[in-house]
């Protein structure tokens, strides 16, 4: 019997997703973080805790965002031919405490593939107050109609920005907090396949119960400002969780000309399968640190030992383009990235 050709191609970009390559040694052995240095007292701090694959935690004083966790990690085989569902034991087990972050004002999702989205229901209603606005795609809002979610999506696909033009920003918090949503793409997984790519065009009768019914929608990276007193922004943070081929998730010169980004946040998983990343991104951003997110294989149990993304990923070779398009201010001795494990804590001083 002949397979579907779509069955064909997911079989085979399940395969070489299984070939994991040798660990190396800075996936063991993680940098300290280093923080930004001012030349002189800062005004506050911004505490970034990395909550493995795409999941950040951003805090500064009384202002909290969040980037959509990721805690289920079901195997490659259930992946592979058997439904997903929101793992609670494991994100009851792994996820911060509840007074950690309860207070988080806005979500944001670059896409919307399970281990982006899938969580998310049950995370924002057991763990964080006041229902916040989610922000992403409008497949993702169609996705959480269908999974019976109440969360409040607010749809960025036509208010995001591209490298030609700004965007809208959202003030999260007015005055505050604010983000602009960027269009950017996902690197397939194996040469020429994305797998559950393109949008939902409405939802559908039943929820999703499949890994492939996940759609990606469209993709978007985010500029993220906390901003001073005057509403100038104090700090600005670049966040991908996917690699995207320049200069898509690039924001457009008259943004970047108004402030530079402190910290970019940049996706290993997939690298290699796109063009110039992440030395696109990183030149066109300049920022003055670098954290390296999504590198972790999502397959394993997040008990275990993390390990790196499979697909071949080669981390030295990351670290290396990394590390030759940052820019070269740092301070003499310290290192402009950060390599984090999950829950690991990065503090980075907001300059005057």
């Amino acid at each position: 019997m002949q397979r579907p050709a779509g069955l064909s191609s997911m079989l085979l970009a399940i395969g070489l997703l299984a070939c994991a390559g040798p660990i190396p040694p800075q996936a063991r052995d993680h940098p300290e973080p280093q923080p930004l240095h001012c030349g002189g007292p800062g005004v506050g701090t911004i505490e970034l805790t990395y909550l493995g694959v795409g999941g950040v935690l951003i805090r500064y004083d009384d202002e909290a965002i969040l980037t959509a966790p990721f805690y289920s990690h079901p195997n490659l085989a259930r992946v592979l031919s058997l439904p997903v569902k929101p793992n609670t034991n494991r994100i009851d087990t792994y996820l911060l405490e509840k007074d950690q972050i309860e207070d988080v004002q806005g979500i944001l999702v670059g896409h919307s593939h399970y281990d982006h989205a899938m969580d998310l229901p049950y995370i924002v209603t057991q763990y964080i107050d006041g229902n916040p606005p989610v922000y992403g795609s409008r497949t993702l809002k169609h996705l959480m109609t269908e999974a019976g979610s109440s969360l409040s999506v607010e749809e960025m696909n036509a208010k995001a920005g591209t490298w030609r033009r700004a965007g809208d920003w959202i003030p999260v918090i007015p005055g505050r907090l604010r983000i602009m949503a960027l269009h950017s793409q996902h690197a397939p997984h194996v040469p020429g396949l994305t797998l559950a790519a393109g949008p939902l065009g409405a939802p559908r009768s039943r929820p999703p119960l499949f890994a492939k019914e996940w759609k990606e929608g469209q993709t978007f990276a985010y500029l993220i400002d906390f901003l001073d007193a005057s509403g100038a922004p104090a700090f600005r943070i670049h966040y991908q969780d996917a690699a995207s081929p320049p200069p898509w998730g690039f924001p457009p010169p008259v943004v970047l000309d108004e402030r530079r980004v402190d910290v970019a946040i940049v996706c290993a998983g997939g690298f290699g399968l796109v063009p110039d990343y992440p030395q696109g991104v990183v030149r066109d951003l300049e920022p003055r640190h670098a954290v390296v997110g999504h590198w972790e294989d999502f397959f394993r149990s997040p008990g275990k030992k993390a390990r790196v993304v499979r697909g071949g990923t080669d981390l030295d070779e990351f670290l290396v383009r990394l590390e030759s398009a940052l820019p070269g201010d740092s301070p003499p001795g310290k290192q402009n990235w950060t390599l984090p494990n999950p829950h690991a804590v990065i503090r980075f001083s907001v300059c005057p």
